[in-house]
């Protein structure tokens, strides 16, 4: 049977694993936060990766107290978790939103570089045929109506 009175040495051990698993969670955090900046805003995908990272995070902590403590929850751990993962997004996490943010405005700026011209000449390409087709539409009436008399279902 497993005693309710646990020495100060464990408890910090636990506390430490506790902190380590909430600075994994803050990487965790990270990918779910470069998928949101990658990808076009919306209120869909911001509650699905949020949803996602809840789900992670729970599965996360409840695998802890398994493995570390027998299944049973105490505050430390999950203390330790919150101070991980608030450190973290504190430190990194801010370093990391600031890099992620100029690469893509980085990215942004290259793509806008690359598809101007061809934003340009779109516009020169649908000009062009628009005044093609017009001309031919003008010739093509044209040769109808010169036709003096149409004849069908002509018997010899």
């Amino acid at each position: 049977m497993y005693s309710t009175s646990v020495s100060p040495v464990f408890q910090l051990k636990c506390f430490a694993i506790a902190i380590a698993v909430g600075i994994a969670l803050g990487i965790v955090y990270e990918a779910f936060r470069l998928l949101r900046l990658v990808s076009p805003k919306g209120k869909i995908l911001t509650f699905v990766c949020d949803v996602l990272f809840m789900s992670v995070a729970a599965l996360v902590n409840f695998i802890l107290t398994v493995v570390v403590n027998i299944g049973i929850v105490r505050w430390y751990i999950l203390l330790g978790e919150a101070v991980g993962f608030i450190v973290y997004m504190r430190t990194v996490g801010r370093i990391n939103g600031a890099l992620f943010r100029l690469i893509r405005k980085v990215i942004a700026k290259i793509l806008w570089l690359i598809f101007t011209p061809v934003r340009l000449l779109r516009g020169v390409i649908i000009i062009f045929f628009s005044k093609l087709m017009k001309k031919i539409k003008k010739i093509v009436k044209r040769l109808l109506k010169k036709r003096k008399r149409i004849l069908y279902n002509e018997q010899e």
